[in-house]
């Protein structure tokens, strides 16, 4: 059991700087709302969507085989990695010089400034996933977590300080951003070059490039692909709502997918990545693989539930009432959104099992379904011109596919469904009277907004105080 508590002692680390910047995101967050308006949101989301569709195969996917390797291999992949970015970064500017006029036809909000620094974010942030990949295979996960911190508190800053002194534009937030991931590169590569013997890089050779991309060619010929169709589907949202509705609606989308996300970028990740690594490290223990599987689907159930039916059930007054009346749609679209994301947090990590199980075919034809659907979805209510149509499809095929894919992995490593779902209701036995309390006071309080917020703060903190003094009994 002494593995189990060092994961998720790993997982502390990582969460708790993450918690704290969150935190921060969230008290920022309708500042930024009053200060910034949906179009401005919009740009961003259009902006970030075009340059995300190339960040995730920004390395073709060789930061992931670092965290696998064998001891004299991590420095290879890494270095090759690094190269894979900068040549990607530059196709990606050749790319948008040719397409520019395609950009400023169908989008005209996009100007030259907007459209050469996605080359930049894409090669600053693609840098900065490989060098947390390394950072996750050494184990230095309170280095990670400072410099998640240095990340989120440095673009917080930025985008309050020039939205007040300046006139607010879209180009602040964005540049915020660039500031942020360029700081926390600094950070972690000044720790790394303290720990690590950065002079066996300059060492590597043509034929140990050449071996590593033999050896971990599945990452090339499947995982990249499949990742990039994940991506892709994630980024076409804001490209196809600009399209079918207006950049209005896209900031609408962006503002409420943030807070949709708030759980995964809360917890999520940080598990993910340690889960990854540990999953990984256990194969041949399939005990406690398999007991870490059904405490992390547990734990990011129970913990993301809560969140999830605030949302549904109060999100358009919440949004209303913290961002300004102007988000008020946000807030519609974030209850549409709301049990997806729940589902979406749970499959995240649980889905990194494909790679560790080399299921890379297994998870690409998933992704090439999951791209279909989700043009579909978006498609139809384009078509019909209602966004509504569209957002509900959206989320039904998310919970579908993302529910499956959680399913298979289970089956595939011996956990029964049936046992699975038998723990998490008695572990949530209680939630039931939340439930009715949310229910029934959005009925009776539904103009009563600060009464309303009062209460769902008090359920909430005794929510989850329940389920810290249940955890603290079990673990004695």
């Amino acid at each position: 059991m002494n593995s189990i508590k060092h994961y998720w002692n790993n997982v502390f680390k990582l969460t708790s700087a993450t918690i704290f910047t969150q935190l921060l995101n969230m008290l920022s967050s309708p500042f930024l709302a009053r200060i910034y308006t949906p179009e401005h949101f919009g740009i961003v989301g259009f902006y970030n969507s075009v340059y995300g569709i190339m960040l995730v195969i920004s390395a073709l996917r060789y930061e992931q085989s670092i965290i696998i390797s064998e001891k004299d291999e991590e420095n290879k992949l890494f270095s090759l990695a690094l190269i894979f970015v900068c040549a990607t970064s530059f196709f990606f500017f050749f790319v948008l010089i040719l397409l520019k006029n395609i950009f400023y036809l169908n989008f005209h909000f996009i100007n030259d400034y907007l459209l050469y620094l996605m080359p930049l974010s894409l090669l600053l942030f693609g840098i900065n996933n490989v060098i947390n990949s390394l950072g996750n295979k050494l184990k230095i996960y309170s280095i990670i977590s400072y410099s998640i911190l240095i990340l989120n508190l440095i673009t917080i800053i930025m985008k309050l300080t020039l939205g007040l002194l300046f006139n607010p534009k879209a180009d602040y937030l964005i540049l915020s951003d660039i500031i942020g991931v360029t700081l926390s590169i600094v950070f972690l590569a000044i720790y790394l070059i303290k720990i690590y013997n950065i002079k066996l890089i300059l060492k590597n050779s043509f034929n140990d490039y050449f071996v590593l991309l033999r050896k971990y060619i599945n990452y090339l010929k499947y995982d990249n692909i499949a990742a990039f169709l994940n991506n892709l589907s994630w980024m076409l949202p804001a490209i196809l709502l600009s399209y079918f509705f207006s950049v209005k609606v896209v900031g609408y989308y962006a503002l409420g997918f943030t807070i949709i996300r708030l759980p995964m970028n809360l917890i999520g990740k940080s598990v993910s990545n340690v889960f990854y690594q540990s999953t990984a490290e256990y194969i041949d223990d399939h005990f406690k693989q398999k007991t870490i599987v059904e405490d992390t689907i547990i734990n990011l159930f129970t913990l993301g539930l809560m969140p999830t039916l605030i949302i549904l059930i109060w999100g358009d007054i919440l949004f209303a009432f913290v961002f300004g009346s102007k988000w008020y749609y946000a807030g519609v679209y974030s209850q549409i959104l709301s049990i997806w994301g729940l589902v979406w947090l749970i499959s995240s990590p649980i889905s990194t099992l494909y790679y560790v199980y080399n299921l890379q075919k297994k998870f690409l034809f998933l992704m090439i379904l999951n791209i279909l659907f989700r043009i579909l979805s978006l498609s139809i209510g384009g078509l019909l011109n209602d966004i509504y149509i569209s957002l509900f499809l959206f989320a039904l095929s998310g919970i579908l596919l993302y529910g499956y894919m959680t399913l298979y992995t289970t089956k595939y490593i011996g956990i029964s469904f049936k046992d699975l779902i038998k723990r998490i209701v008695l572990i949530n036995k209680s939630i039931s009277i939340p439930i009715i309390i949310l229910l029934t006071s959005r009925l009776l309080l539904n103009e009563n907004t600060i009464i309303a917020i009062i209460l769902i703060a008090i359920i909430t903190l005794t929510y989850y105080y329940g389920l810290i003094s249940s955890y603290l009994k079990r673990s004695i």
